[in-house]
């Protein structure tokens, strides 16, 4: 599990926090991780890279949880 920190006010995309979290995706491919549904948010799988995320949502991909924090 892993804790990526961001302001309780703040939100970011889905597919840049991939891209922040590994810093080998390109925008490209974090965006098709999303399509193809391979990316979760609060247990509920996610197919629009676009989705934003907040403090306090969990983000699973491939088994890893991120945390918002």
């Amino acid at each position: 599990m892993e804790t990526f920190t961001l302001d309780f006010k703040s939100k970011i995309k889905l597919w840049k926090l991939l891209q922040k979290r590994d810093l080998f995706l390109t925008k490209r491919q974090a965006k098709d991780l999303v399509i193809v549904g391979m990316v979760s948010v609060n247990g509920i799988t996610e197919t629009k890279p676009g989705t934003k995320v907040s403090f306090g949502d969990v983000v699973e991909i491939q088994g890893q949880k991120i945390i918002i924090g």
